[in-house]
């Protein structure tokens, strides 16, 4: 048996290089997992399932709706803020201004790009510094997780 003695440095004791390094190697930390169960939770909420989504070559998003689509309307007015376009929807759904298929098609295309969003978010170098820093994740003087 042998034993190897190695430095061990938090994401601020790397230099520049090393920096890059850590943040290439864990680029998908916050998205080795089901990353998207939040959103998921929140719009199972409001009454809304995800049945699939594809960010890659197909771009679409699938739901259908736990509840009357009015409920799933009143309550998406109920839990976001006034300025996102799904309250916006929503409203004009409720105001009789919008058929069930179109209200449906743009919750469709809403919830993708807010998907698309989240994960671009959680695989920028800001939330992969900020999983580093918060799980005290250490590192080679090259920037390999230890």
């Amino acid at each position: 048996m042998r034993t190897i003695e190695i430095q061990a440095y938090k994401f601020n004791e790397l230099d520049e290089n090393a920096k890059l390094q850590a943040i290439r190697y864990n680029i998908y930390i916050n998205v080795n997992h089901d990353w998207y169960d939040c959103t998921y939770e929140t719009l199972r909420e409001c009454g809304i399932k995800v049945d699939s989504f594809d960010t890659g070559t197909n771009n679409s998003c699938e739901i259908s709706f736990l509840s009357t689509a009015y409920e799933v309307a009143t309550s998406i007015v109920e839990t976001f803020g006034e300025a996102m376009d799904i309250v916006i929807y929503a409203k004009k759904f409720i105001k009789g201004k919008y058929s069930f298929v179109y209200f449906k098609r743009r919750l469709e295309s809403e919830i993708l790009n807010w998907l698309i969003q989240e994960y671009e978010y959680l695989t920028s170098e800001q939330a992969i510094i900020e999983t580093i820093e918060a799980n005290e994740m250490e590192f080679t003087e090259e920037g390999k997780l230890i």
